[in-house]
């Protein structure tokens, strides 16, 4: 229902004026081992004055390479509470974020202060050897302003994640760190006592 409400609104809108914008993917390209997660910010960029009040993006990767294990929104739209999400995972291949803020335009404008800013997070498991193109889906792929006018996207990246073979490399525990510091602090006592 959201959804409907949302593309609805938005196109709606769309025929009042639209504002130029852009979407991309940080980083750009990664690489992770096989079984190990990475995660990709979808972000976006907007004419100066404009304020990103609402989007239904989906992201779509090759499934036999990564899959994602959730999403995550980042707060440019709101706190919890005045914005309404909306996530869908079910679809090999894709990940759907969707969210509608119920904050002001200015309000909107004091979180967005920096260009370009993070809408949503998504986490991938590399699950096959190879790479896994990621992009954004043609339709729908809406982001609109504080005010329900649809901003028109100017540029929309692309990116890619490679699962290569092997385990990734443990790091170190925090008590792994502070023993082996301790046992330096130790040494260096030691070594002056004997001075």
């Amino acid at each position: 229902m959201l959804k409907k409400l949302f593309i609805a609104g938005t196109l709606l809108a769309a025929s009042v004026g639209a504002n130029a914008g852009a979407i991309t993917l940080s980083p750009v390209s990664q690489n992770v081992n096989l079984g190990n997660t990475a995660g990709v910010d979808v972000l976006a960029t907007v004419t100066a004055g404009t304020a990103v009040g609402e989007f239904d993006l989906t992201v779509l990767f090759d499934s036999t390479k990564v899959q994602t294990t959730g999403i995550s929104f980042l707060g440019f739209l709101g706190a919890r509470g005045t914005q309404q999400t909306n996530t869908d995972l079910s679809v090999a291949g894709a990940a759907n974020a969707a969210e509608l803020s119920l904050e002001t335009t200015a309000t909107l404008l004091g979180l967005q202060t920096s260009q370009p800013f993070a809408l949503f997070h998504v986490d991938f498991q590399g699950i096959g050897l190879g790479v896994s193109p990621l992009s954004f889906k043609a339709s729908p792929r809406i982001l609109g302003d504080g005010n329900g006018s649809a901003i028109t996207l100017d540029s929309v990246g692309t990116g890619s994640i490679t699962v290569l073979g092997g385990t990734g490399v443990p790091e170190p525990s925090t008590i792994g760190l502070f023993a082996v510091g301790g046992l330096a602090l130790l040494g260096k006592r030691l070594l002056h006592q004997r001075l």
